[in-house]
């Protein structure tokens, strides 16, 4: 009876001894082990180290969404632009075509020189309209092929009125 005494006995203290540091499972000696070796203030730190972690990761997240928030309102509004340039564009070549086709019914300008006037001015109005329907081009480069357009819209403007003038 006293060899099951002490066996009963040292499988209780080889069982205390032995510790979890989740005080979930490591019961009352458990507990009274992991407050006396640090272990639960370890995982406590461990856990607020984690914790401040995900807070400054958050924060970073929360940066970069407003980040993206305030490039894509300036990249509506650089569309928008864009869209009242080609608009503007549009209204100009249509009253320069009907300039231009009033200068042919009056025949103001030689047929020759009426017909390239025309040609270019089609081909001015195809490019803007190649540039609306172009959904994949960085507004920068639609900027550029914009501004190319409105100096040939000038150039052309200019030598329709030289041609009147003659």
């Amino acid at each position: 009876m006293k060899r099951i005494i002490i066996v009963i006995c040292a499988g209780l203290s080889a069982g205390a001894c032995v510790t979890a540091d989740d005080p979930a499972k490591g019961g009352f000696l458990g507990g009274v082990g992991g407050l006396s070796s640090g272990a639960y203030d370890r995982r406590v730190q461990e856990r607020q180290q984690t914790l401040d972690n995900e807070k400054d990761r958050n924060l970073s997240l929360q940066r970069t969404r407003e980040d993206l928030r305030r490039q894509e309102a300036a990249l509506a509004a650089e569309r928008a632009e864009l869209t009242t340039k080609m608009n503007n564009l549009d209204q100009d070549l249509k009253r320069l075509g009907d300039r231009l086709g009033s200068a042919q019914q009056s025949r103001r300008l030689a047929p020759e020189a009426s017909a390239k006037m025309q040609t270019e001015l089609d081909q001015i109005k195809r490019s803007n309209d190649l540039i609306k329907r172009d959904e994949f081009a960085a507004t920068e480069e639609k900027r550029k092929r914009l501004d190319e357009l409105a100096k040939r819209k000038a150039e052309l403007e200019q030598t329709l009125s030289q041609a009147l003038l003659r």
